[in-house]
């Protein structure tokens, strides 16, 4: 096993968040200055999962001594025939309460599979996850799609959105699970819109809009509830990379 820890100089501290953001790349590993990234994020985690710990390249001041999401020993295996798969294996890290933290490795190296695992989409092989001081494999189903409605917020590379449905109706959508009434459904969902800049698209459907508008959707959508958690899966996996810039400004400044 590998594990490396190097520390480096804290960028200026910006306005105090009110979200915890965890996003993965491995488009943004390549297309961007990995400093460059380094300084807009508290920490980068460097995968490969499989084979290692984390490798931990940069650790900046976190934000907050509040420790979120606990991570002890994970493993994620899967039986193909005869064949053992392990898509993580050991995985050991905390995330703390405001962090904005990166998962950064190449394709296949299981950024997903833990993206899944800690917005309770999947539950580990072996190891012990805490959320919010709670030990999730404890939860019942009710306690576990609470969690997902209502503290984690959810944005995919692929978008995810209902294509005959208007931007308005994707993302009043979550708010109909939680048992919002319709009136504040509607309220809460134009202001989500328009914190991402799409006041003037509510009402056109998804093949009505481009593709960094359809990823605004999916982020306004993901905020709508008031989640303590956003998670990322490859946000800008499907942008061009001017507007996948765009896309990641508008993550930092929410």
């Amino acid at each position: 096993m590998v594990e490396i820890a190097a520390k480096a100089q804290s960028p200026p501290r910006k306005a105090q968040r009110k979200l915890l953001y965890i996003f993965s790349v491995s488009t943004l590993y390549s297309r961007y200055n990995r400093d460059s990234i380094a300084m807009e994020t508290s920490r980068i985690f460097f995968a490969p999962l499989r084979q290692f710990h984390w490798s931990i390249s940069r650790i900046f001041e976190p934000m907050s001594a509040s420790t979120i999401i606990s991570l002890d020993h994970i493993a994620r295996q899967y039986n193909v025939g005869s064949e053992e798969i392990f898509a993580l294996r050991n995985i050991t890290l905390e995330i703390y309460k405001n962090d904005y933290v990166a998962l950064m490795g190449p394709s296949g190296s299981g950024k997903s599979t833990l993206m899944n695992v800690i917005g309770c989409l999947d539950t580990p092989t072996s190891g012990e996850y805490i959320l919010n001081e709670k030990a999730v494999a404890h939860m019942s189903d009710n306690e576990l799609a609470e969690v997902r409605n209502k503290d984690i917020g959810f944005v995919f590379q692929t978008f995810n959105l209902l294509p005959r449905q208007t931007a308005l109706e994707n993302v009043m959508l979550p708010l109909i699970y939680a048992g919002i009434p319709k009136l504040e459904r509607k309220e809460k969902a134009e202001h989500a819109l328009e914190q991402v800049g799409l006041k003037d698209r509510m009402h056109h459907r998804p093949n009505e809009l481009s593709g960094g508008q359809r990823q605004r959707v999916a982020i306004a959508r993901a905020l709508v509830n008031d989640p303590a958690i956003i998670l990322a899966d490859e946000p800008t996996g499907n942008l061009d990379s001017k507007t996948s810039v765009e896309i990641m400004g508008l993550l930092e400044t929410i």
